[in-house]
């Protein structure tokens, strides 16, 4: 089976991918706000080389939209609909 992490710093550059852009002058000491075009916000705390604890992230995935199996590595996950 493959990774079930992201470091900060990938899970940037998943939540651009993805469409989100993170909200300059927002969120408090290490905490960043990101959003999407449809109002959708995600509040992400980590450092860029630190792994993200898998609940977390999973936490975050969901609040995004974004389908888990981008955990799998090789799979591309999609943004899911709602």
């Amino acid at each position: 089976m493959g990774r079930l992490t992201l470091n900060g710093r990938e899970l940037r550059l998943l939540l651009k991918e993805h469409g989100f852009w993170r909200l300059k002058d927002r969120g408090k000491g290490s905490h960043e706000i990101w959003v999407d075009a449809s109002g959708r916000q995600v509040t992400v705390s980590a450092g860029m080389k630190d792994d993200i604890p898998l609940g977390t992230l999973q936490s975050i995935l969901r609040q995004a939209g974004i389908d888990k199996s981008v955990l799998v590595k090789g799979s591309k996950g999609k943004k899911s609909k709602k």
